[in-house]
């Protein structure tokens, strides 16, 4: 979508975020997380940057699951988190490499409403596997095409670790993605070390997402 239009549709995208949370049985803190990483992405445009936000917010869910977890919990209940990458398709039916992270059976996904100049058309930001502009359920936009032609920069992404990520796009765009994530997490109440989200989470690796009717795809 338009970057001018998705930031007139901001106050929508937060009203339905609330909405879908409360639907799904959602955090309070996941809604907060993902509404301040799609602000900073509106604030800081980066069309294409489904890479970049993908790890912003994988790191910061992850956090955030630390925080609202009980003393002693043995992490049975706990969300399984995944950032992931692989080929979706376009509402034209066209597919393209992204990134998008996965919270359980759920997709979220801040940085599609802002595709690369010239790339396929997209829809709003996706919340709990709705798009954000329509209310529709896009899973399996996500899950339908095969990954083993990615092109040349997802293939790359897909085989870095987050802290060697991290090392390319500063030396590619002078982004520092450790205090990027600090910045933000600070809108939520976190107080983070960027050295420190480094260690814990630098050796983090993208899952290559299968294809859909692969004895190991997804099921939702």
């Amino acid at each position: 979508m338009d970057y001018q239009d998705a930031v007139r549709l901001l106050p929508q995208f937060e009203s339905r975020v609330v909405a879908l949370a409360q639907e799904w049985s959602d955090t309070s803190l996941h809604a907060a997380v993902y509404l301040a990483t799609l602000r900073h992405l509106l604030d800081h445009p980066v069309p294409g940057g489904c890479h970049l936000f993908a790890a912003i917010l994988y790191v910061l869910f992850v956090e955030a699951e630390a925080v609202v977890a009980s003393p002693g919990d043995t992490g049975d209940d706990a969300v399984e988190y995944r950032m992931c990458i692989g080929v979706a398709r376009s509402p034209d039916s066209k597919p393209f490499d992204h990134s998008w992270v996965e919270a359980g059976p759920l997709i979220y996904d801040v940085a599609v409403c802002l595709p690369l100049d010239g790339g396929h058309p997209t829809g709003g930001p996706v919340f709990a596997s709705h798009d954000l502009l329509t209310s529709q359920w896009v899973h399996r936009a996500y899950l339908q095409f095969k990954t083993d032609s990615l092109e040349l920069t997802a293939e790359q992404v897909a085989g870095w670790s987050l802290a060697e990520y991290g090392e390319e796009i500063w030396v590619r765009d002078r982004r520092r993605l450790w205090e990027i994530i600090a910045t933000i997490g600070s809108e939520v109440g976190f107080s983070f070390e960027p050295a420190a989200l480094e260690i814990r989470h630098g050796s983090a690796l993208r899952f290559l997402v299968p294809y859909l009717d692969s004895p190991e795809s997804h099921t939702c």
